[in-house]
């Protein structure tokens, strides 16, 4: 019996040390696999956070992307309006008071306020060869009033060519 003692505590020693090394093998791979998870965790949150970032450029790149083709657009219908202003310049030569307004057609509406009458004719005079020069299309006088201090107001529209 004391043989089978022995051989059973041998065997619970052996069965002991094997379970404390199985232990120790199980725990240092716990350890290890945990700190891989919170390793890849915070890499997976950090790319996650990356990705977001990337997102949001790619948005704001697209964004200013469409914004761009639309002002191309509306720079390209826009004009240069320093020729309007010379080419009222030439049609009121006499120096009259003038005031002109433009429309969304890009039609310019021209006031003017002459001293005489002769001068009047002068400014249709001029509109005739800025038509034959092709600068103005379709002007069109709306209205000519004289006054008594020997005034002449005309307003008139046309259409500048660009």
């Amino acid at each position: 019996m004391i043989a089978i003692e022995g051989q059973l505590r041998t065997a619970s020693l052996v069965i002991l040390l094997a379970l404390f090394c199985a232990s120790l093998f199980f725990g240092a791979g716990y350890i290890i696999l945990s700190r891989q998870f919170t390793s890849v965790s915070e890499k997976k949150q950090s790319l996650m956070t990356a990705i977001g970032k990337e997102l949001q450029k790619e948005g704001i790149y697209i964004t200013l992307k469409d914004r761009l083709v639309i002002i191309g657009h509306i720079i390209d219908q826009q004009h240069s309006w320093l020729g309007v202003l010379d080419l009222i310049d030439r049609v009121t030569a006499t120096g009259a008071r003038t005031s002109f307004a433009v429309n969304e057609n890009d039609e310019v509406n021209l006031s003017i306020t002459n001293n005489t009458l002769e001068d009047t004719f002068g400014v249709v005079d001029r509109i005739l060869k800025e038509v034959s020069a092709k600068t103005i299309a379709n002007p069109i006088l709306e209205s000519v009033q004289y006054k008594k201090d020997g005034t002449v107001s005309v307003s008139l529209t046309f259409i500048p060519i660009f």
